[in-house]
């Protein structure tokens, strides 16, 4: 028996089969974001893939002190610490004395004089380079000091970066799972009204939807490996254990977002000139080279070298102890050249230093003002998504309505889900750009660190 003719899929008037109207309801009245909103997991992404026990997760918040307290980095920067606090007292110590024996006239018989010399050196230094060097060692303890604080903000930052883009993989992986399961539907749809031979649905309409499948799985695979990325990163920076892993972030709703708004500029750039350790440093870098070029001043002073010695004789007719007493000193303003020489090159590195500061106080207000438009920018982009997906779900609406009547083709829905997929995944990107943005703002205004670990542990 032939089988029967097919009518095209796009005849106008054609009636749907009711054993296909249900699927179809619901596939057009589904919500935008289900898996986003409720957290659901993915059917086929790796980006939730399997992670150690429950118990030995970490909170962010965790991460953070355990990272203050593990990071070779910061054990570098506090042994660096270290090394600078042990300059001072080498600085200004005082010259080491010297003692010595000398035998004179070795005698070549028992009736032969000779003579043993015991001998005491001293220097003492009349200037007071070395307390302007001490002072110097002092400096560089401060700068150092400040170095590690400025340290332990940038590993703060580095982790939020690191938590930032693990959330944001785990959202692109929903959306990417929530979009799996729409073709895996519509795929469902057509072969049933291409089966029901209702004239709708033909198979080359299953075969599109299909095709969408392999770029959808590189996709999930891809965000996946971001996610693997992104703890790795924090893993590392954290010096977590093996059996410890960072607890995964709470997926944002995109719904219930709600953008903070941020201080002003001039409240941001107050704060950063406040507290930003850079400047301690610089300060301390600049009175470094202040006590140093003091200190090449100081150095036209001579240096005394004060020598002691009592002398045993030995045979002869001579008394058998002598004394001695000796003074030398330098003359230093003989070459005076090389003292001005390292005293102009000191306060020069001075000068140097604090035009540092001066520079660095123009790019934190060029930072504040690039990451505000950013921000700026993000927001607009949220609200500007957001009622494109809008919009967009509404013509999913009618392009369904227009499939079911036979007047609609495929690849129109098809067409909109594509954009429909870049849209919400560009949303997602700005929604957690907006706790890039935050993180680094933190980082330019040198935010304490609790502050920023309490903030972290509200996330999102």
């Amino acid at each position: 028996m032939s089988a029967p003719n097919r009518m095209p899929s796009a005849v106008p008037g054609r009636v749907f089969p009711s054993s296909l109207m249900p699927a179809l309801v619901a596939f057009m009245v589904a919500p935008a974001w289900p898996a986003i909103a409720r957290g659901d997991e993915t059917d086929g992404g790796d980006a939730a893939a399997a992670a150690p026990d429950e118990t030995n997760r970490l909170s962010v918040g965790e991460i953070l002190r355990r990272a203050l307290d593990r990071s070779p980095m910061l054990a570098a920067a506090g042994a660096r610490v270290d090394m600078a606090r042990a300059m001072p007292d080498q600085a200004s110590a005082y010259p080491v004395p010297s003692f010595g024996v000398t035998a004179m006239g070795i005698p070549t018989s028992a009736m032969d004089p000779w003579e043993i010399w015991y001998t005491a050196r001293q220097m003492i230094p009349l200037s007071s380079a070395r307390s302007r060097r001490a002072d110097a060692a002092w400096a560089g303890v401060d700068a150092e000091r400040a170095n590690a604080d400025a340290a332990v903000l940038d590993l703060v930052l580095e982790i939020r970066l690191a938590y930032v883009e693990l959330g944001r993989a785990l959202a692109e992986a929903s959306v990417i799972d929530e979009q799996t399961r729409t073709i895996h539907r519509m795929a469902r749809i057509a072969d049933e009204a291409y089966a029901s031979g209702s004239g709708m649905g033909t198979q080359a309409d299953s075969l599109r939807a299909r095709a969408e499948l392999p770029m959808l799985d590189d996709e999930q695979r891809m965000a996946g490996a971001m996610a693997e990325s992104g703890r790795a990163m924090i893993g590392a920076a954290a010096g977590l254990e093996d059996d410890e892993a960072v607890l995964d972030p709470a997926v944002i709703d995109p719904d219930a977002f709600q953008a903070p708004t941020l201080p002003s500029l001039d409240d941001l750039l107050a704060q950063a000139l406040e507290r930003r350790p850079e400047f301690a440093s610089i300060e301390a870098q600049a009175r470094q080279a202040e006590s140093t070029a003091l200190a090449a001043a100081d150095e036209v002073w001579p240096d005394l070298m004060i020598e002691a010695g009592v002398q045993q004789r030995i045979g002869g007719d001579m008394s058998p102890v002598g004394f001695m007493l000796g003074v030398e000193a330098t003359i230093p303003w003989v070459s005076p050249g090389s003292y001005r020489g390292m005293e102009a090159e000191a306060e020069a590195q001075a000068r140097m230093v604090r035009s540092d500061a001066d520079a660095l106080r123009l790019s934190i207000e060029s930072d504040l003002r690039g990451l505000l438009a950013r921000y700026d920018q993000i927001v607009a982009g949220i609200a500007s998504y957001r009622e494109t997906i809008g919009r967009l779900h509404e013509a999913e609406r009618s392009a369904h309505a227009a499939y079911v009547s036979g007047a609609g083709a495929f690849d129109a829905i098809l067409g909109l889900e594509s954009r429909m997929l870049e849209a919400r995944r560009s949303l997602v990107r700005y929604l957690y750009d907006t706790h890039a943005v935050r993180a680094r703002i933190d980082r330019v205004t040198a935010r304490p660190v609790e502050e920023q670990i309490l903030e972290a542990e509200v996330w999102p």
